[in-house]
């Protein structure tokens, strides 16, 4: 489990890659944080089913993010 915690930041910024520059570079790195803290926070509550539904929700509702046209 701790391997794959350590590889969720790594990740999650292959897909903020996914998002225009100009919003990355504003939110990027606060986005960036939430995440790490909610992933943290899921891991500590629910173990592993906490950290799969967060990335469940995290991809779901990627798409909807701003420039996404």
């Amino acid at each position: 489990m701790q391997r794959l915690i350590s590889r969720a930041p790594r990740f999650y910024r292959a897909l903020l890659r996914l998002l225009p520059f100009d919003f990355r570079s504003d939110f990027g790195p606060e986005m960036e944080t939430v995440f790490q803290e909610q992933h943290n926070e899921a891991g500590r509550l629910d173990g592993g089913k906490g950290v799969l539904r967060l990335w469940w929700e995290t991809i779901w509702e990627f798409p909807t993010a701003p420039g996404d046209t």
